[in-house]
């Protein structure tokens, strides 16, 4: 197995995410086919993590790991399966349940070189049953049993070495394994009775085998009861999950069904005692197992557990019971568990019932408020799975009042709509979190546009631009709020979009926040999700009501007004209708002045159409009547069958002569109370309305019985039309017609089968249509016998004297009216038509001509009238065919048909006629080529100039409203004849003139064709008149779509077509125009650059009639062009990758070094302490050497001994070598500081290049500063006998400068790197002197720039320059402005402008005194009479590691300082130069600017003012540890005949200053009181055992207790164990060091938890302080980035200290930190 385990590859997730299952050595250790699955939450598909050496040795026929490939592979490539889809659902269900309840089996998948030839081996018939559990929700088992195969003839198919391999393992993994049965189980594996009882079991069972039962309180197998061993059995056999709790400590055994129910405590649970396995609940099983032990089994169905499995307390039922199992000696020895998890059942019964309950109640509201309060009635209710709530509608603002109705919401986009910017969000209802509360804001503003990050308290802005729920972890504020159900704080939120389905719009937002003790698992986002779409139906529901409510009561308001209208007007045309049809009355039938024939006709027709007119006012003032309630029925007896059949038989003549079958079966008796008047309408509505839209076929009237005998049925049914669908619902509404029915006549009101159905209700029925397209319709009224339905006090019980059988002779007057206009919709007959047209001829009088004047050109031309109104064709024909020959239609569709036959001159035609109407027969004549030009005038009753508009628009030559004069009709008839006439005329003209100029045009046509550019003409328009073939090859415009080029702008490129409009326009204003623009081919997206160039064309008049123009194509030499500009951004983009690369390049290097020279500080800490110790060593043995030397001494004076003189030099000796032990400690000191020195210049120069150095601004005296830095280096030089002087010159008295404002940090870090280098470089000189020059000015004084080695052969010269040796730019960094420098190319003139330079201060300009606010230049120079520098070290002297091999050789240094210097000169608004001359000397000068200060007032302190660096701030300036190491020179001197001072440590520094709104502050303790007898407690928390050791010693010999820890978490350990609970004696620590960056636990992470955790701590000293006294934490820590040191701050940090560090420091930081915790005790 070693050589498996080496071959194959290395699945670290696989090891890994199955350590704490232990399960990756025994599924190894397995002879049977194992593999784990990794189960995807987001596909269908499950990934092999790992693959056991048996499933390997039956797949593949090696181990050579180029087959060992499907670790990582999808499960397709291992297991051959007829139907995947079975499988992944029985792996899911696996999933839910914990386990698969029957095995699936599956083929294998073998290696494609295991067998030879084409027949299948026994291996490749292998077929395996395959058994699943599930580990830690993700990861699931699968162990099979090879089928039809025995276990030996299954180990035949083993490879040998695999077999060899798993013998292997067997031995290597026994003890991990919990050893082997022999071991540790008494060998019970050669007791065949065990053997059987113990086989199979799956995972368990072999768990149960291998397990170490002898260390147990069980004990060995062979000692264990025969019913425990039978239970046993009978346990690992069943599928179902069960358990077996054994002994007094119910010890716990289960199955593999069982799993799911430990879930994350398998397999550590296995073999546990109850009380430890399942503490948690113990409490609530140890009742009910106790009972049990009595004998008493128990059964709890559903019983609610809190379980602690999966790292919080869950929510759980299970359904389990306890039968008790008995001993051989009748005692009950533990308890048969079989249980089954039902917590997915109970959890989605419950919260279906919410959801079945909200969907209910949410049914019952009527408006979107009343339904956001049963919302959260409902979120209410389900507290045990909503811990709180939020609702949100939402409403784009566009208005003031934006609402739940407006117009638009969140698209299914995702966006607003167009223009949207902001989204509106108010809050509606809370539940859980009281309003204002700042977890549920009332109204939030999302601005949909910006895409900064979500700035809300929930991701409202995410939601609503994605529209789909997001997650998040509960935050901070939400644990404030007490969770409802358990009382424990949500730990998800979700926020979600009210929003139906994805083409919906979203009504607002949802906050849930899931209950604590549930895992936001697929099941509850399912509800969430439902609950969620529920709320956005019913939201859209209520809305949708609510609206058709407003357009309900809208209509009907429409329909009271229109009916009360209608009322009125028919009110009053009823008068004058009486007038006129009395008289007329009297005129036809007066006998004594009877009318001539013509006359009668006309009487005729006009009675005629004013009784139509008296039905349709009727017909409105009934609607009226009913409309207020004022119809009065008389409700009598009558023999309806009869009533109707005499009522029917009017219609017979009318309806035969029309060519339709006429039927009447209406023979029974059928009586009933009806009114007889409005019976009367009722019937001949019917029957007109079947005849008028039945051409033919028949119409069938009956009354019988209703099928339930109540009452009776009176039908109508036709073959006519028939009626749409979608129209049968709407055929009883008032003025609705059907549009674009076939019938005898267009013409009607709309309000009959209103009026019918109105009329019928009054009876107590009801009337139906049944209708189908083409084939007919049925309308049958129902009417109820008696009278139980119909008002008492309108049935009467008189019949009128004649008996209930009515006769109806003569019509009434309604039925009368309805048949004579139905008369009247059948076609006259010839004869009659040549009749009247004859009589009309004869009687013709001047009154009915138009005129003798009427000129006679048009005279005897054909005429088509169409008109559905017989009357109308008649009286339109009687004064038309006095002039012209008029042919009739009686519908569009006739008329039609007569002009494609035979065309006439011209067309009258009314607008509204059946099957065709007018605008039909208009546009199908107008489609026509032959018939497009045909004259056409509409007749219509439509007024008003929006009506003749459209029918003009349509095409029609004109348009006459009725009623409408006869004189005017021919007149328009006339003239439109004549017109027609005369264009004919002009069309033939203009043919013959067209001709000519189609000569004249080929010839021009001929010569453009021959032209190598495009050449066309236009007119005003834009229409080409003329292109040449070049035209349409360069343009691709579609030639035979659009011949003329009017859509010539489609071809245009879109990006041009705006600019190639604007510049046809101008065009036309100019004599001449050009433009450059492409085209591009609609087909195939070809593009073409063209030039247009074009000339005006002007007629006689000197009008623009159009252009003239050419096309050039400039395709070829764009396309060169491009070529050349391609190449050009080629050559761009590959110079701009080469930069990128080399600045990334930078930027890594730069974080290396970064990194670099923060490992360094830790070791140098440890340097620095450890040579301290053994400093302090040298010195104690030094003291006591001198002490015994005196003594010797002393003994030599006394008397002459040798052994006393011996003794003596040997002392002698001893103290020599202990100076030189101290000489070397100090060497190594040096050596050390150096090497910080080199890391804190890199770190420093790594913060440059990224921009991360920053500046403070304070107050301070310059003066005092520049004294404080020159006294750090008196006592060097002095040591070094270097005369060391600080001059301040006049200008720097006569400005007054005394306070101002800037960095003097960084002031002082530039002094001491130019101090140090003035030292070093002059210490070897003979003459040693070093000057520091002060001064100020008003304006930046003149620096000189850089001399290059190559302008001189002269070993002097200066230098200021950049680090790549150009001239710079003077920039004021901390001002922002920038002014240049002035140049000089010789070391003279740069001598003189540092000599002017310093003169200008005492100039007159510089006289006056600066005022507080204005600017102050602070100038200082540094002179030395040293080694000084050549022209070429000048020119690099301010570069990078610019330290040649001879100076760093001689001197030291990384390079780095000048370098530093320069950029924080430049930062403050500076400048740097030097001035030198080889073995003379060097000068430096800068200035920074500053801003001048008023002083403070007296006893006020200045944040700014430090005299002097100081050594208790952990952030100062780099250079300062150059200053520092002057010590080492110092020691030297002072201790060379004497006893040696205490080493200490340089002043710690860092790379970065302090900024008084920046850096962390550490916590100033107060003043400490009276020091304790007691001492103190340390607890140092580092990872680095030197430092460690060196810290643990320091501190002891300090006077400290301490006490040591690895990392973080091992400090919290020993803090928990200060808790009184502890059973040993506690400690308590005083005061933590810690470092930050540690394993395992660094320092900010066990510092957040120390807080966090402090007030349930009680392990601090409660004997002697107050518990509230917090303990103080000092971070001591190797990385000085203020980054770190603020986060040490913020999490709760009192201090800190940068390695390497000075002791006296940190013991001053710990005094005070104690004393300060200490004088709690004494305030409190």
């Amino acid at each position: 197995m070693a050589s498996a385990s080496r071959a194959r590859p290395n699945h670290s997730a696989a090891n890994t995410t199955t350590s704490s299952l232990g399960l990756v050595e025994y599924l190894d250790s397995l002879p049977a086919p194992a593999l784990i699955l990794k189960s995807n939450d987001n596909t269908s598909h499950e990934t092999i993590l790992h693959v056991n050496p048996s499933l390997y040795s039956i797949t593949r026929s090696t181990l050579d790991s180029k087959t060992l490939d499907v670790e990582g592979a999808p499960l397709a490539d291992l297991l051959r399966v007829d139907n995947p889809n079975n499988m992944e659902d029985w792996l899911r269900h696996a999933m839910h349940v914990g386990s698969s309840i029957t095995p699936f089996r599956t083929g294998l998948v073998f290696s494609s070189n295991l067998e030879n030839g084409n027949a299948q081996s026994p291996r490749e018939r292998l077929e395996v049953d395959w058994t699943a559990v599930v580990m830690q929700s993700t990861f699931v088992v699968l162990t099979g049993q090879v089928v039809g195969q025995n276990t030996n003839s299954h180990r035949e198919l083993l490879i040998p070495p695999v077999q060899q391999q798993r013998k292997e393992l067997l031995d290597r993994n026994s003890h991990t394994l919990a050893g082997p049965s022999d071991l540790h189980n008494g060998r019970w594996t050669e007791i065949d009775r065990l053997v059987g009882l113990l086989t199979g079991g799956g995972i368990m069972g072999d768990i149960l085998r291998n397990f170490d039962w002898a260390s147990s309180p069980l004990g060995p197998i062979t000692t264990w009861p025969q019913s425990l061993l039978t239970a046993l059995s009978l346990m690992l056999g069943s599928p179902s999950p069960m358990s077996i709790w054994w002994g007094p400590q119910f010890v716990l055994f289960y199955n593999d069904a069982y799993i799911p129910v430990t879930f994350g405590k398998h397999p550590w649970i296995y073999g546990k005692p109850g009380s430890e396995g399942w503490s948690e609940i113990w409490e609530e099983l140890l009742p009910a197992a106790l009972t049990t032990v009595e004998g008493k089994g128990s059964f709890n169905p559903e019983d609610l557990l809190f379980m602690t499995r999966r790292g919080f307390t869950e929510e759980t039922y299970h359904t389990w019971s306890y039968v008790p199992i008995r001993q051989e000696d009748g005692t009950v020895g533990g308890l048969l568990n079989p249980t089954t998890e039902c917590t997915g059942q109970v959890l989605l019964a419950r919260r279906m019932k919410t959801l079945r309950d909200y969907s209910v109640l949410a049914g019952q509201t009527k408006t979107a408020t009343e339904f956001l309060a049963i919302a959260a009635d409902m979120l209410t209710a389900s507290k045990k799975d909503i811990s709180f709530a939020l609702i949100y509608t939402g409403a784009v603002d566009h208005s003031d009042s934006a609402s739940l109705h407006s117009a638009a919401s969140v698209s299914s986009q995702g966006n607003m709509g167009e223009g949207t910017q902001s989204y509106v969000l108010t809050l509606c209802e809370a539940v859980g979190i009281p309003r204002g509360h700042e977890a549920a804001p009332e109204t939030v503003s999302v601005d949909l546009s910006s895409k900064l990050k979500d700035s809300h308290i929930w991701p409202f802005q995410e939601v609503c631009r994605q529209r789909i729920a997001i997650e998040t972890a509960n935050a901070g504020f939400v644990e404030g709020i007490p969770g409802r159900g358990w009382d424990d704080p949500s730990r998800t939120v979700v926020t979600c979009p009210i929003i139906a389905s994805d083409a919906d719009e979203m009504r607002g937002i949802l906050v849930f926040g899931t209950s604590g003790r549930l895992a936001y698992d697929d099941n509850f986002k399912s509800f969430v999700e439902l609950f969620t779409r529920q709320t956005a139906a019913s939201i859209s529901a209520a809305v949708a009501y609510e609206d058709e409510v407003k357009r309900a009561q809208a209509l009907a308001a429409i329909d009271r007004t229109k009916t009360a209208f209608f009322s009125s007007v028919s009110h009053e045309l009823r008068t004058p209708l009486t007038l006129i049809l009395g008289p007329l009355e009297e005129m036809i039938s007066d006998r004594v002045n009877a009318a001539t024939p013509l006359q009668l006709q006309r009487l005729s027709l006009i009675s005629r159409n004013a009784k139509r007119l008296l039905k349709l006012v009727n017909s409105l003032l009934d609607f009226s009547r009913l409309e207020a309630g004022r119809m009065q029925a008389s409700f009598k007896e009558t023999n309806v069958a009869a009533f109707t059949r005499d009522l029917a038989s009017v219609f017979r003549s009318a309806v035969e002569k029309g060519g339709v079958e006429y039927l009447v079966e209406c023979d029974e008796d059928r009586k009933a109370y009806v009114d007889r008047d409005m019976w009367e309408k009722i019937v001949f509505n019917l029957i007109g309305n079947a005849f008028k839209f039945t051409l033919r076929g028949r119409i069938k009237v009956s009354v019988r019985h209703s099928g339930d005998k109540a009452g009776l049925v009176f039908a109508v049914e036709d073959t006519g039309t028939g009626i749409p669908s979608s129209e049968v619902n709407r055929v009883f509404e008032r003025f609705h017609r059907v549009e674009g029915q076939t019938g005898r006549s267009y013409e009607g009101s709309g309000i009959g089968l209103a009026l019918t159905d109105e009329l019928v209700k009054l009876h107590g029925g009801t009337v139906k249509v049944t209708s189908e397209l083409g084939k007919g319709s049925v309308f049958s009224v129902t009417i109820p016998y008696g009278t139980a339905h119909l008002p008492p006090d309108m049935v009467s019980s008189d019949d009128g004297g004649t008996g209930i059988d009515v006769e109806v002779t003569p019509p009434r007057s309604y039925g009368a009216a309805v048949v004579e206009e139905a008369r009247y919709w059948l076609s006259t007959s010839s004869e009659d038509d040549s009749t009247d047209n004859g009589s009309i001829a004869e009687s013709s009088d001047s009154s009915l001509t138009p005129g003798r004047s009427m000129p006679m050109t048009t005279r005897g031309c054909r005429v088509l009238l169409a008109d559905d109104n017989a009357d109308m064709r008649k009286y339109v024909k009687m004064f038309l065919s006095t002039w012209w020959n008029v042919v009739e239609a009686k519908d569009g569709q006739h008329a039609l048909n007569m002009i494609l036959t035979n065309p006439p001159d011209i067309v009258v035609s009314d607008v509204m006629m059946p099957i065709l109407d007018g605008f039909g027969l208009l546009k199908a004549l107008r489609s026509n080529p032959a018939t497009k030009s045909l004259p056409f005038i509409l007749l219509s009753a439509r007024a008003g100039e929006e009506a003749r508009v459209d029918g003009l628009r349509m095409g029609a030559d004109d348009y006459l409203v009725k009623p409408f004069s006869a004189k005017e009709l021919v007149a328009r008839v006339h003239s439109h004849l004549e017109m027609s006439r005369l264009r004919v005329e002009l069309e033939q003209r203009v043919k013959e003139r067209t001709q000519e100029l189609a000569e004249s045009e080929w010839r021009y046509k001929a010569m453009a064709t021959m032209s190598p550019v495009g050449i066309y003409k236009t007119n005003r328009v834009g229409h080409l008149t003329f292109a040449n073939d070049k035209w349409w090859e360069i343009s691709m415009h579609n030639r035979l779509s659009d011949p003329i080029g009017a859509r010539y702008i489609e071809s245009v490129h879109p990006d041009d077509r705006e600019r190639v409009q604007d510049g046809w326009a101008m065009a036309l204003r100019t004599s001449s125009w050009s433009c450059e623009f492409r085209w591009q081919s609609q087909k195939t997206g070809v593009i073409h650059h063209a030039l247009s160039e074009t000339i005006t064309e002007l007629d006689e008049a000197g009008n623009i009639v159009g252009l003239i123009g050419t096309l050039t194509d400039l395709t070829e030499r764009k396309r060169l062009e491009k070529e050349k500009m391609d190449a050009l951004e080629i050559a761009e983009k590959y110079q701009r990758r080469r930069a990128e690369e080399a600045e990334s390049v930078r930027r890594q290097q730069e974080l290396f070094i970064d990194m670099t020279c923060h490992e360094l500080r830790n070791p140098l800490n440890g340097i620095y302490h450890n040579a301290d110790l053994i400093h302090e060593s040298l010195e104690k043995v030094q003291s006591e050497v001198n002490v015994i030397k005196k003594a010797v001494s002393f003994c030599n004076r006394t008397s002459d001994d040798a052994e006393s003189a011996r003794i003596g030099k040997s002392l002698t000796r001893i103290n020599s070598d202990i100076l030189q032990s101290i000489e070397a400690v100090e060497t190594i000191n040096q050596c050390a500081q150096h090497q910080k020195n080199i890391a804190d210049d890199v770190l420093q120069v790594s913060k440059i290049s990224m921009n991360l150095l920053r500046l403070s601004r304070v107050d301070y005296q310059p003066r005092q500063e520049i004294q404080s830095v020159v006294r750090m280096f008196e006592t060097e030089a002095n040591a070094k006998q270097i005369n060391l002087e600080l001059t301040v010159q006049p200008g720097f008295e006569m400005m007054g400068v005394d306070w101002v404002r800037g960095d003097p940090k960084r002031l002082a870090q530039i002094m001491i790197n130019l101090l140090s280098n003035a030292i070093r470089f002059t210490e070897r000189m003979e003459s040693r002197n070093v000057t520091v020059t002060l001064d100020a000015t008003a304006t930046p004084p003149t620096m000189p720039a850089q001399a290059y080695a190559d302008t001189s052969s002269s070993r002097s010269g200066s230098v200021h320059g950049s680090e790549d040796g150009d001239t710079e730019r003077r920039i004021d960094g901390l001002w922002g402005r920038t002014s240049p420098s002035i140049s000089s190319s010789n070391s003279d003139g740069h001598l003189q402008a540092l000599q002017r330079a310093e003169s200008t201060s005492g100039g007159t300009h510089e006289t006056q005194k600066a005022s507080p606010g204005t600017s102050a230049y602070i100038c200082i120079s540094i002179s030395d009479s040293g080694v000084g520098m050549t022209l070429e070290e000048q020119a690099l002297i301010f570069r990078r590691f610019s330290t040649s091999p001879k100076t760093y050789g001689e001197f030291g240094g990384s390079g780095l300082g000048l370098f530093i210097s320069k950029r924080l000169v430049e930062l403050q608004g500076g400048q740097i130069g030097v001035e030198s001359t080889s073995g003379v000397g060097t000068t430096f000068k800068f200035y920074v600017r500053t801003e001048m200060r008023d002083s403070p007032p007296p006893g006020s302190v200045t944040g700014g003012k430090s005299p002097a660096p100081s050594r208790s701030d952990p952030i100062g300036y780099n250079g300062g540890t150059r200053a520092s190491m002057s010590m080492l020179s110092r020691r030297r001197s002072s201790h060379a005949d004497g006893p040696v001072p205490s080493l200490a440590l340089p002043h710690s520094v860092s790379q970065e200053p302090a900024t008084s709104h920046e850096e962390p502050q550490p916590q100033t303790p107060p003043p400490p009181p009276p020091p304790s007898e007691d001492k103190i407690m340390v607890l140092i928390v580092e990872d680095n055992v030197v430092n460690q050791k060196v810290l643990k010693r320091q501190l002891e010999t300090a006077g400290y207790n301490t006490r040591i820890a690895n990392h973080g978490g091992e400090a919290l350990a020993l803090l928990q164990r200060q808790s009184t609970d502890a059973p040993e004696t506690p400690v308590f620590f005083d005061v933590i060091l810690m470092d930050i960056e540690m394993p395992v636990m660094d320092g900010l992470q066990c510092a957040t938890r120390i807080r966090a955790t402090e007030k349930e701590l009680t392990a601090i000293d409660t004997t002697s302080y107050a518990p509230s006294a917090r303990v103080p934490i000092i971070a001591v820590t190797g990385n000085a980035r203020k980054e770190y040191l603020h986060k040490a701050m913020e999490v709760g940090m009192d201090d800190f200290m940068v390695k390497p560090y000075i002791k006296k420091e940190l013991v001053n930081k710990i005094e005070q930190l104690v004393s300060a915790r200490r004088s709690v005790r004494v305030t409190g």
